[in-house]
């Protein structure tokens, strides 16, 4: 029988994208079913620039955003064919798009001036651990000064708020620590991680030289979601051992990641961006899964084999390089914004897993991603 998340059924209309020259004033407004008592605030009619768009998070962001009723535009260096931007034709939720590496600066503020973006959601990156180790010199060229490039276009556009993304692994590496806190020293020993450190750094220096544009920092990671066709990341690994009937060799079994669904993180991003008004400048989100959820590796793997019906999709291996050494043990406390945004994730890991392999059995059995997409976002909404 084809499994797949169970809720009410939802439609919303992907509105068409309306493009002004001056800021827009944000509204709030409930989603709501009176018939089962269900109602969400958020905000609506805002004009957002994502950069990165392209990528997984950007183009679920692009997606959620669209049926919240802002007006979304999207900037980015390029489009991979196997992408979830392309297989759930993301473009359709775009008042814009655009190409710019945001190591050009010209190009990039010429990009952020001309929409006129009431905020700006910083996403592009260069995000893959192993591709950082063969090119450590451009991991740090995209992610720092791609960085400062953005927070310096945007103060000088005035642009009302920046929401700079950097990721959970720019803390320092300690054994005394199993949660890592925003107040907790940053590091960082593959280039990834310390090109993320470092870009966390800078927007925190450069948040204090303006009044004009807010700058808040999100820290998440190891999000997962249908789309994510990412190398040496665990899913989408699995999901390319069953296309091909071999095993994902699995190096580290027993790690423990904060795992959460795509949705649930960028719901945390939404709510910082409603929120800025009202919080200072260079504010630090962690944006993570319940503390009770200590989830392996290990126990990911079975469960992806469990719903292919696959129990030979991977076989677990020793590390033979010894440059590649990943932390153990990776958790986030995010009471920070559970307590001040009122923020918190709404699928635990079981479900954020199931929602995610949905998705990747949907896309083998040739169903129409866009609409799969649509509707997850639409059940998230309604949870």
């Amino acid at each position: 029988m084809e499994r797949g998340p169970s809720s009410q059924q939802i439609v919303f209309q992907i509105r068409p994208p309306e493009c002004r020259t001056s800021r827009r004033t944000p509204i709030k407004v409930g989603i709501a079913d009176e018939e089962n008592d269900i109602h969400c605030a958020y905000y609506s009619g805002v004009r957002v620039l994502i950069t990165g768009h392209t990528g997984f998070k950007g183009s679920w962001m692009s997606a959620m955003l669209s049926t919240l009723g802002h007006e979304v535009h999207g900037l980015s260096h390029e489009v991979l064919q196997n992408s979830h931007f392309n297989l759930s034709e993301v473009h359709r939720y775009l008042a814009s798009d655009s190409t710019s590496d945001i190591r050009d600066y010209e190009s990039l503020k010429r990009g952020i001036s001309s929409v006129q973006p009431d905020v700006v959601v910083h996403l592009a990156a260069q995000a893959l651990v192993r591709e950082s180790y063969r090119k450590p010199y451009e991991t740090f060229d995209t992610n720092v000064r791609g960085t400062i490039n953005v927070v310096k276009a945007c103060q000088e556009s005035q642009i009302p708020k920046v929401l700079v993304v950097t990721s959970d692994k720019v803390y320092k590496e300690s054994k005394n620590i199993k949660s890592f806190s925003e107040e907790d020293a940053l590091g960082g020993k593959d280039p990834y991680s310390a090109s993320k450190a470092a870009a966390d750094i800078a927007s925190q220096s450069l948040a204090q030289l303006s009044e004009v544009t807010n700058v808040s920092i999100a820290r998440a990671g190891n999000v997962i979601g249908g789309g994510d066709f990412g190398q040496d990341r665990l899913i989408p690994d699995l999901h390319r051992a069953q296309i091909s009937q071999t095993a994902a060799q699995i190096r580290y079994p027993n790690a423990i990641r904060p795992w959460q669904h795509v949705l649930d993180c960028l719901d945390g991003y939404i709510k910082i961006i409603n929120q800025v008004p009202s919080i200072k400048n260079a504010t630090i989100w962690n944006v993570g899964p319940h503390k009770d959820e200590q989830i392996n590796v290990r126990t990911i793997c079975e469960k992806t084999a469990n719903y292919f019906a696959n129990p030979t999709i991977f076989t677990e291996v020793l590390n033979t390089d010894d440059t590649l050494i990943e932390n153990q043990y990776l958790q986030l406390n995010s009471s920070k914004i559970q307590r001040e945004l009122g923020w918190t994730s709404r699928l635990d890991t079981s479900v954020a897993v199931e929602w995610t392999l949905y998705w990747y059995q949907s896309l083998l059995r040739g169903k129409s991603l866009s609409e799969i997409t649509q509707k997850q976002i639409n059940d998230y909404l309604y949870l």
